[in-house]
């Protein structure tokens, strides 16, 4: 007589089914993980440790961002899962890099922003980066400044502007991120970010932006209002298309004519 299938295989065809017919934004968290976890599992119920993983760590994000010696203690979980966990934010990394190309134009804030993302898709360090661009913003070539304890103001500025003239680059784009995912820019942000603007126009090359990659979102700190009294100034990276909708301007009143 031909063996039943394993018990849960019925329900594993459906969830995949559901997934490649309605895509996963119908999808909870649990039923997300419990699919990933079909392709490192075989022939075990996945919802279980899909549960006890977002028991353990919160969110689906959380489990994706933590460390492998965190994910195998988890009951269920062992060497393939966890390896095949941990890598996921390093492959949508390098599917977004890929996709921007080697030598992306950086010519507008979102596409800026975009591949800032991409650089702390999987960093749960505080880190810098350097972008530098040539004059028609196409990407010459990018560096990780430090990551984890953040240097001292000085010699940050000193590497930065070493690297820019190594590169030869015509402005540069600043980047960093804050993994509390606190959106707001410290005051050290911004008294950094004018010594790095103000040395580098020293020599010629100008900091076209400085964003901040925080909960999941990508922040310019040089987009502000004129009367912002930390906006260093309105970037020339910024396109018309992607620039805020400027004020109205209020309709000067003809004279009457008294005649």
């Amino acid at each position: 007589m031909p063996q039943s299938k394993q018990p849960h295989s019925h329900h594993r065809e459906r969830l995949r089914k559901r997934a490649r017919e309605e895509g996963l934004s119908s999808f909870e968290p649990h039923e997300a993980l419990e699919l990933l976890l079909f392709y490192a599992i075989p022939r075990v119920n996945t919802n279980e440790i899909a549960h006890a993983l977002l028991d353990r760590f919160g969110s689906f994000a959380a489990v994706l961002d933590a460390d492998y010696s965190q994910l195998v203690e988890v009951p269920g979980m062992g060497e393939n899962s966890a390896t095949f966990l941990t890598l996921l934010p390093e492959f949508f990394m390098l599917y977004g890099r890929d996709r921007l190309g080697s030598r992306p134009q950086l010519n507008t804030r979102a596409r800026a922003g975009e591949y800032c993302l991409h650089l702390f898709a999987q960093n749960g360090n505080e880190a810098f980066w350097v972008l530098c661009l040539d004059t028609h913003k196409r990407l010459l070539h990018s560096k990780l400044l430090f990551s984890g304890t953040p240097s001292e103001t000085p010699i940050l500025v000193r590497k930065i502007a070493e690297y820019v003239l190594q590169q030869r680059a015509s402005s540069v784009l600043l980047c960093h991120n804050h993994p509390s995912g606190s959106p707001e820019p410290s005051v050290d942000d911004y008294a950094t970010t004018h010594e790095i603007v103000a040395a580098l126009a020293t020599l010629g090359i100008a900091v076209d932006d400085h964003i901040l990659v925080a909960g999941g979102r990508a922040l310019h700190f040089m987009a502000g209002d004129e009367g912002d009294p930390f906006a260093v100034r309105r970037p020339v990276l910024l396109n018309a298309a992607d620039s805020p909708d400027p004020k109205p301007r209020s309709k000067r009143k003809k004279p009457e004519n008294t005649r």
